[in-house]
């Protein structure tokens, strides 16, 4: 430890120890840890106790015991180091131990001298909260490195990651006489990263490495692990009657694996969704999803959102300005969502804060200071039409006019979003949800706060860190790019060449669809366990285009290729084929048909896979043998009930 550090802690030890003996609340040296002491020691302090004979002795050996547990912390490992919370730290057991918090700064002090210690130093303090709203002040710091760091990081409102440990603390005037605890900083940095903002420990990331090796070797194993749970967790019902809601689900999926930033377009990669649906469709079990899945979740009330509370707001104090962020900022890496967007007043004064936000990955708060804060964070925004909330609030326009009217949601923003689904209404399929809700035991359970919640929720929560910590950086190669999502896109142009001069809407949404492809693809590879892109992860993610494409002809009178919202069944067609094409005739195994077909026709494709295929178009011959047919049996109909 620093010696003008020592003499700081010294300085507030031997402060406290004094208050505390005129308080009457020690009347020597106590032992001071985790008691564990041996027995010699313990009498040595008895003895050393009787011996006592004025205050400076006493405060000495109580300045000493603290000083010799606090220095081992300053070499310790952080990263080994698992997350605790404020509340469970103010214990004489925790003193000297190395302690990690995710909290925000809530209070910075003015750098200020302090002659006490010889030559002066400058000093600052201040107090940290967590996400629960405990706070506890910071023990002077006087080290002229963490003083940067400190002040470098005090005004981005982020939670940072606060390592050090637990000493004891004269009280502030406003709070009771009894001693208190501060946090003795060792080191502060940034906690933007997923595993770090759910806190996750060294078990549950060994946990999520452990299950993913086991689920990466089965087709669409991760995906269907985490859909799985999620239905079941929520208790979805009647998901296979409605197949627009299930593909909501899927974005929901993908949506919490999206992440990071395109430097060379400032291009935030997080995937922003829209539905829209009458009451009681199943939009809310989307926002359910979401609130499971993602490392972190802010949302909006939609009658109380303005552009202060999205993006954030200042105040001036001594002649700077402090900003404190607004919801989507306090998503950063997570998502916001705003349900019933219908309800939001002043509509128009949010698209600015959207649109910034949906591109940049940024926002900049609405005061006089316009200060930017990070923000790389998905929108998710679900709403009725006005429409069917409020006919006559709709004026007679265009038909483009009348729907962005509806929606409440301008073109430059309504672009911007990835996805955008409309569930229809569904009387039938409503009623049969309802019935299905009677069925099975039902019984009450105890209200499941944070600090409550089902441990599968944690396990998820975990697992889409742990995929977008480890696959933080996903490639689509080159001739990907060039050679089958361009050919993807093309099929759009070439469907609707003869009128395109006409068409307005489809030439505006070009740049932003093929940004959403990137996106969403980059997500659809994360969630297969990998880190390059294949044309099976290009097929995925073109599913979704297809809804926000279809969704837009609504707008504008245009065709979208079939293929893309079939991409599995085309995908499955092309995969036979080149099967039959390579082994008509033969005998050989599935592991070697694997082989091939991954080294030569899709490197996404799971043996698994190949072996379903094999019982289509092949004929076991003996055991772990298959001859290929020369042609693939099975109609369409047949093969769009395979999953790849």
């Amino acid at each position: 430890m620093p010696k003008s550090e020592t003499s700081l802690l010294q300085i507030a030890l031997k402060k406290l120890h004094d208050w505390m003996k005129r308080n009457g609340l020690i009347v020597s040296a106590k032992n001071i840890g985790d008691g564990s002491s041996s027995a010699a020691e313990n009498q040595q302090e008895r003895d050393s106790t009787k011996a006592v004979d004025s205050d400076s002795t006493s405060s000495s050996q109580f300045v000493s015991t603290i000083i010799k547990k606090v220095e081992t912390v300053l070499t310790a490992d952080w990263k080994t180091v698992d997350y605790s919370h404020l509340a469970d730290m103010r214990r004489h057991s925790t003193i000297g131990k190395p302690a990690k918090v995710r909290c925000t700064l809530s209070e910075v002090s003015d750098v200020k001298p302090c002659y006490e210690i010889s030559g002066g130093v400058d000093t600052l303090s201040m107090v940290i909260a967590d996400e629960f709203g405990d706070t506890m002040t910071v023990a002077p710091i006087v080290s002229e490195p963490l003083l940067r760091r400190v002040l470098d990081v005090s005004r981005s409102g982020q939670m940072l990651d606060f390592c050090g440990t637990i000493v004891p603390a004269k009280p502030r005037r406003e709070k009771a006489d009894a001693p208190d605890y501060s946090f003795f900083l060792a080191s502060i940095e940034q906690a933007d990263q997923p595993l770090q903002i759910v806190r996750a420990n060294a078990v549950e990331t060994d946990k999520a490495d452990q299950l993913v090796a086991t689920l990466v070797g089965v087709d669409n194993g991760i995906f269907d692990y985490i859909k799985k749970n999620v239905i079941d967790i929520i208790g979805i019902k009647g998901l296979d009657k409605s197949p627009v809601l299930d593909v909501c689900l899927d974005l929901a999926i993908y949506q919490a694996l999206s992440d990071g930033y395109d430097t060379k377009r400032s291009l935030s990669l997080k995937i922003h969704s829209l539905v829209i649906g009458p009451p009681a469709v199943g939009k809310k079990l989307i926002t359910e999803a979401i609130r499971i899945l993602n490392p972190v979740v802010t949302e909006a009330h939609s009658g109380k959102v303005t552009v202060a509370g999205l993006s954030g707001t200042a105040t001036k104090r001594d002649g700077s300005w402090t900003s404190t962020p607004g919801l989507i900022p306090q998503a950063h890496r997570g998502t916001t969502i705003i349900q019933d967007f219908h309800h939001a007043r002043r509509k128009e004064d949010l698209m600015g804060v959207f649109s910034l936000v949906m591109e940049d990955g940024r926002v900049i708060d609405s005061s006089a200071a316009k200060k930017t804060h990070l923000a790389l964070t998905s929108l998710h925004l679900d709403l009725n039409r006005l429409s069917q909330v409020s006919p006559s609030s709709v004026p007679e326009a265009s038909p483009s006019a009348n729907l962005l009217g509806d929606l409440g949601i301008t073109m430059n923003v309504l672009s911007r979003f990835d996805f955008i689904a409309e569930i229809p209404r569904d009387t039938e399929r409503q009623i049969e949800i309802a019935l299905a809700m009677h069925s099975g035991e039902l019984k009450t359970s105890a209200f499941a706060g944070e600090t409550n919640i089902d441990p599968r929720i944690r396990e998820l929560r975990v697992l889409v860190a742990y995929l977008r910590d480890k696959h933080s950086e996903v490639t689509i190669p080159d001739a990907l790019a060039k050679d089958y999502i361009r050919q993807k896109q093309e099929e759009l142009l070439e469907l609707n060449r003869d009128k395109l001069a006409e068409l307005n809407i489809l030439g505006d949404f070009q740049t932003r669809l093929a940004n959403s492809v990137q996106k969403l693809t980059f997500a659809v590879t994360r969630a297969n366990g990998r880190d390059i892109a294949t044309e099976s992860d290009v097929d995925e993610a073109f599913r979704f285009i297809d809804s926000k494409m279809k969704f837009l002809r609504t707008l504008e009178d245009f065709k979208v290729p079939t293929s893309w919202g079939s991409a599995k069944q085309e995908r499955i067609r092309k995969r036979r084929e080149f099967i039959v094409e390579r082994f008509a005739g033969l005998e050989t195994t599935a592991t070697e048909i694997h082989k091939v077909v991954i080294a030569e026709h899709d490197a996404g494709i799971g043996e698994r896979t190949v072996r379903r295929d094999l019982e289509d178009i092949a004929v076991q011959t003996r055991h772990g043998y298959f001859r290929v047919s020369e042609m693939v049996k099975g109609t369409t109909k047949q093969s769009d009930t395979l999953s790849n």
